[in-house]
């Protein structure tokens, strides 16, 4: 038989359990961050994956509606954690990592990014966030 003192420990571990599980959740489900996007899918008539030097492959370009709506839509969601400066080696290198640029309907450029895996460089500065949100896009343009 368990005595008071043991179901009183049991209970304080189960508390502490579900509490423990409590804030897993909230951080897995509910990032907090900043969003950085606000853009109008309206405005959007394509979107451009790729990289800018022709030799690491041809930009893919996206004009289907449903499919411009929805990565518009990608990019709205991102939420960063921190902001610092970009790798200076990517910099060096002529910052020749992968991008995503919306166009508008006379082929200008609304916005643009670099991608990386946890983030995006956009106007000189790193957005980052804790997981690797832009995966699904690098893993993309591999194809």
């Amino acid at each position: 038989m368990l005595l008071r003192e043991d179901k009183k420990k049991l209970v304080g571990i189960g508390i502490v359990c579900l509490v423990a599980a409590g804030v897993l959740l909230c951080l897995a489900f509910l990032r907090d961050g900043k969003r950085l996007f606000s853009i109008d899918a309206q405005k959007v008539a394509a979107v451009e994956l790729g990289y800018q030097m022709d030799d690491q492959g041809p930009l893919l370009r996206i004009e289907d509606r449903e499919t411009v709506e929805t990565l518009v839509e990608y990019l709205n969601r991102y939420q960063y954690q921190g902001v610092k400066d970009p790798d200076p080696f990517s910099l060096r290198s002529g910052g020749n990592l992968p991008g995503i640029w919306l166009l508008n309907e006379e082929d200008l450029v609304i916005t643009g990014v670099s991608v990386r895996a946890n983030g995006v460089t956009k106007d000189n500065a790193f957005y980052y966030c804790t997981d690797n949100y832009f995966r699904p896009v690098l893993d993309l343009l591999k194809q």
